[in-house]
């Protein structure tokens, strides 16, 4: 005759505060003001980089960091929206995501 074993199931434990994957930010995170979080293919070098991001209507305020990220700005006269649509069509252009404020009120 089979033998039938039950085992209860626990709940899951409550999530941890601060914690997050990068997939999934929390709710609450807001984008900082207009800033963008930029990769770019290896083959382009810093001055191509620059040009590109320039003729998109932004600018590099910052970067690259270790991991090659820059953040980079609108002009003036351009919008983040409109320079986030530009540099995701952009072929030279491995990533582009607005840059968002943890729960501490830090820029990440």
């Amino acid at each position: 005759a089979p033998l039938a074993v039950l085992v209860p199931r626990l709940p899951a434990p409550p999530p941890q505060d601060g914690f997050r994957t990068l997939a999934r930010p929390a709710a609450h995170v807001a984008p900082v003001a207009g800033q963008l979080r930029v990769v770019f293919a290896g083959e382009l070098d810093e001055p191509a980089r620059r040009a590109l991001v320039a003729n998109l209507g932004g600018r590099i305020v910052a970067g690259p960091s270790a991991a090659g990220v820059y953040t980079v700005s609108p002009r003036p006269a351009a919008d983040a929206a409109s320079l986030l649509a530009a540099l995701r069509a952009a072929a030279p252009v491995r990533f582009a995501e607005p840059v968002l404020a943890n729960p501490l009120g830090a820029a990440e």
